[in-house]
């Protein structure tokens, strides 16, 4: 049944079609998380946003909400795709050997933008604390993981926990560095500093 009202055509009942959307939402995301990760979640603008997507604030806004609720989608999918990496720190057996598998995973290039979990950690005052949560979680895996494979190696749960966090902190440092100075030789020397401690760590 179709009725015409000044022109414009009313349709009812069967006749009904859901409009759809003219972007992808995934590609949108992808999108917007090359900005926030380039800029940080303070510097970044709705209006940027925009200019990344070619939408407009109010389809961002019917598509993902606001600001903090963008940026919480954001960081999901971050964590979502950082996962891969994580999964070579579950391998059988446990072991350092993991551990090093990981670390030589980490990207040392040019143009490199390094973590955008850590970046998100030095402007936590600014992010909800549901999305911090999700960003302090990820990382608390990462050490778990590096704990339960230095158990596996040293038997010992004091020194496990311990270069768990060096680890960890090792892992963050890094990634700034890449960013700052992605020169893949120096930070090979990173790297390989820390599996020297590792192994002065074996008893």
């Amino acid at each position: 049944m179709n009725y015409t009202l000044r022109g414009a055509r009313c349709v009812l009942g069967s006749d009904l079609v859901p409009r759809q959307k003219s972007f992808d939402p995934e590609v949108a995301l992808r999108q917007m998380t090359l900005v926030f990760w380039d800029k940080g979640y303070m510097a970044t603008s709705m209006s940027d946003l925009e200019h990344a997507t070619g939408l407009n604030k109010k389809s961002l806004y019917n598509a993902f909400g606001d600001k903090p609720e963008i940026f919480d989608k954001v960081v999901s999918g971050y964590v979502k795709n950082a996962v891969g990496m994580t999964e070579v720190l579950q391998r059988k057996p446990l072991g350092v050997d993991n551990i090093r598998a990981f670390f030589s995973m980490m990207k040392y290039e040019p143009g490199s933008r390094g973590c955008l979990l850590t970046k998100s950690i030095n402007q936590r005052d600014l992010i909800e604390p549901e999305t911090f949560e999700k960003v302090e979680c990820t990382i608390q895996q990462v050490e778990n993981l590096f704990y339960k494979n230095l158990l596996a190696t040293f038997r010992r749960k004091r020194k496990a926990k311990r270069l768990a966090a060096f680890l960890t902190s090792s892992m963050q440092g890094i990634t700034t560095m890449a960013a700052l100075d992605p020169d893949p030789e120096r930070l090979e020397h990173v790297t390989t500093s820390i599996f020297s401690l590792l192994e002065s760590e074996a008893d």
